[in-house]
């Protein structure tokens, strides 16, 4: 089904404020689903099943890197990417270990490149991302379940990077978009839609 951006984030508000979130952090989540819906990725697939119960990220600290281990997204991203600018003054890495979510990071780094105007990358063995603070980004690898830690660090925009392609709607799962309606608290009597899921 097709869904405008801002409806997309309209929807992942209410559906964080449903889940329990702060009504800032509510924001932040649709905020990273809404700059990924703009770049014509489905981001609410992740966020809705970011938003069921996960255990505490723990923090932990070290000469070299500032560590968050579980990394469930949506209690992480903010106070990750809030750790990034002290872990890059003490010449630390920041690393996020069991990330639940690497598709919604990518979108909160998006929003926090954007807020922080500095350029943001993320790296793993499994992919890598490098964000621009205009919103241009690169990629390379798939956005899978990502066991191995996920290194978040200040990036230089290169010039060779091309401007991507901003939609103002994009095709979403229905039964993702009920999910989030189930979360808002708009469609307990909504039944399921027809047909597999994809």
């Amino acid at each position: 089904m097709l869904k405008s951006v801002s409806d997309i984030e309209a929807m992942l508000a209410a559906a964080g404020r449903g889940a329990g979130m702060t009504d800032p952090a509510a924001d932040y989540l649709a905020a990273a689903v809404g700059w990924l819906a703009a770049r014509d990725l489905d981001g609410v697939a992740a966020a809705v099943t970011a938003l069921q119960p996960r255990p505490a990220p723990h923090r932990s600290d070290s000469a070299e890197t500032v560590r968050f281990s579980p990394a469930p997204i949506l209690h992480t991203a903010g106070v990750a990417l809030n750790a990034l600018s002290d872990a890059a003054r003490s010449g630390r890495t920041l690393e996020l270990v069991d990330v639940d979510a690497p598709l919604l990071l990518l979108g909160y780094a998006g929003v926090a490149a954007s807020r922080l105007g500095r350029g943001l990358a993320l790296r793993s063995r499994a992919f890598n991302a490098m964000i621009a603070p205009d919103g241009t980004h690169y990629v390379s690898g798939p956005y899978v379940l990502v066991l191995d830690p996920i290194r978040i660090e200040y990036w230089t925009p290169e010039p060779w990077l091309s401007p991507v392609r901003i939609v103002t709607e994009t095709e979403v799962d229905p039964l993702d978009w009920l999910r989030a309606s189930r979360l808002a608290g708009l469609a307990e009597d909504m039944a399921p839609p027809d047909g597999p899921r994809h």
